[in-house]
Order: C-alpha cells, then sequence, then structure tokens
C-alpha cells in the first residue's frame, strides 16, 4: 500500500540525504555507509527508522506513487479537452521531478526495481489506463478526432514520459527537462490529433495546469484560514499543571488558631447633661 512519508526531523534528513544518493548513484551504488555520512546519523538511528537499504528504497517508491493519483484526480476534476489535460500533467510532472528529490530517487529506484529483492512497480504504474481513459471516453475514441487509438496512444505517452525524465536525471538536464517535454509534444501532437500549430495546444495545456496549481494553493490556503479560526474561537487550550509532589518527611504545617471578632457599629457615649458639662469643663 502506498504512503505518505511522514517523518521527524531526523527521519526527513535520512530520507532527503538517501533520496539525493538515490538519484545520483542509484541503489547498488548507494551504500548505508553512504547515507550515514550524508544524513549525519548514527547506525542504530538508521535502523530505529528502517529495518533495511532495501526497506527505505521501497518506502521512496511508495511515496512518489502516492503522489499521482491525487494529481490526476484535480486535472480530471476540471473537465478541460483530454488531449491538453494530459499535456497539462506531463507538465506538472516534470516540474514536481525537477524540483523534488525525493521523486527523482523514487523514479530512478523504480528504473533499477530489477536490483531490489522486494517487488517494486515499474515508474508510472497504471497511468497508461489513466491517459487511456482521458482520451476515450466511453470508448469513443474516434469521435474525439483523435488520429490513433487511445490505448496506443496513452503507451507511447508514458514511454516517452519516462524517456525524458530518465535523460534528465543530472543537474543539467533537470534544467533542460521543460524543454525536452516541449519537444515531446511538439513531435507527437500531430500524431495524436492534426493541429496547425501544437505550441497553441501546448501553450493551453500551461494555462490550465497553471489553474490547477492556483486553485490547491487557493484550497490549502483556505484550509490554514479555517484550521485558525477554529483555534481562536475555541480559545487557548488548556494548561495542564504537574501535580505538586512534596518530599515525605516535610512535617505538615500547623497555624495558630484565629480569633474571629463580629464587626458591629461602634457604640458612642451619650452625651452628658448641661451641668455634668459645665463642670467638666470647668
Amino acid at each position: 500500500m502506498a504512503r505518505h512519508l511522514r517523518a521527524d526531523d531526523n527521519q526527513r534528513r535520512l530520507i532527503e540525504a538517501s533520496s539525493e544518493l538515490f538519484a545520483e548513484r542509484g541503489y547498488l551504488g548507494t551504500s548505508v555507509n553512504d547515507l550515514l555520512e550524508r544524513a549525519g546519523l548514527t547506525r542504530n538511528a538508521f535502523y530505529s527508522y528502517f529495518p533495511s537499504k532495501e526497506a527505505l528504497a521501497v518506502a521512496i517508491v511508495e511515496h512518489t506513487a502516492a503522489q499521482w493519483p491525487p494529481l490526476i484526480a484535480r486535472f480530471r476534476a476540471l473537465r478541460a479537452p483530454a488531449v491538453d489535460t494530459v499535456i497539462a500533467l506531463s507538465l506538472e510532472v516534470g516540474d514536481r521531478f525537477r524540483e523534488d528529490v525525493v521523486i527523482r530517487a523514487g523514479t530512478r529506484l523504480s528504473l533499477e526495481r530489477d536490483t531490489v529483492k522486494t517487488p517494486i512497480p515499474p515508474p508510472f504504474h497504471g497511468w497508461a489506463e489513466e491517459i487511456e481513459s482521458l482520451l476515450s471516453p466511453a470508448g469513443e475514441w474516434e469521435l474525439m478526432g483523435l488520429s490513433t487509438p487511445a490505448d496506443v496512444a496513452a503507451r507511447v505517452i508514458v514511454t516517452c514520459l519516462i524517456g525524458v525524465q530518465y535523460l534528465s536525471g543530472g543537474p543539467e538536464g533537470r534544467e533542460q527537462m521543460m524543454r525536452r517535454l516541449t519537444e515531446m509534444w511538439t513531435v507527437m501532437l500531430p500524431g495524436l490529433r492534426p493541429t496547425p500549430d501544437p505550441s497553441v495546444r501546448i501553450a493551453a495545456a500551461q494555462a490550465l495546469r497553471e489553474r490547477v496549481r492556483a486553485e490547491a494553493e487557493e484550497a490549502e490556503s483556505a484550509s490554514l484560514r479555517a484550521d485558525h479560526q477554529a483555534e481562536s474561537a475555541d480559545g487557548p487550550p488548556p494548561v495542564d499543571l504537574p501535580p505538586l509532589n512534596l518530599p515525605a518527611d516535610v512535617p505538615p504545617v500547623e497555624l495558630p488558631p484565629v480569633e474571629v471578632r463580629a464587626i458591629g457599629r461602634a457604640s458612642v457615649p451619650e452625651p452628658a447633661s448641661g451641668s455634668e458639662a459645665l463642670t467638666t469643663i470647668g
């Protein structure tokens, strides 16, 4: 089952360091000692997170595979023209491959899956079926004006996408990723659907991709605002004070009794009679 990598600081550092090495050197070219040195962790720390190098590699591949279903779903939801949607998906994948070292490592490990004992799916596993379904709603690909059957087109698109990523593994290749994707579609588009200017379709796909990104960012911002408002409405969380544990040999403190007196109206003496007052003054 695919899972997302959720890690503490040490595990995140281990995943990023190992992804850099796997992307650069491949699975067989990377040892556990290499991983420890790059991540700056001890052997005990490594094995507290993953039982083996192989388990770490499988987790990276599963993380990479888990990125694609929600991405495809977001593009599907827009119900844009099928070819534009497929092109936009490929451009988004190319950007993620260029920017995210974990995805680059997962892609290379998938390509080198024969070197790992645990079964690993090929890169973009299931994408051919997804692209075919995008290109052939209800199976009526002829009605869409495609020049080739949707299943054939889907397999060719995925094969070319894998090839572009394979050639773009190094730093220089990553800088050329978008140019290679543009070249790929410039050559492939006339075979998919007659079009006078492939650059127009590529530009439309780029605009579609930017729209999906903007909507995803807005949804994330709205979620953060909702969480902030909920925290503000609830007020600060209660503070749990630790119990006060006094030593057993401390004697109890005895306070002296306190006399409580009633507080009333002060008594005022009656004034003396006139003769008594005179006698007193005199």
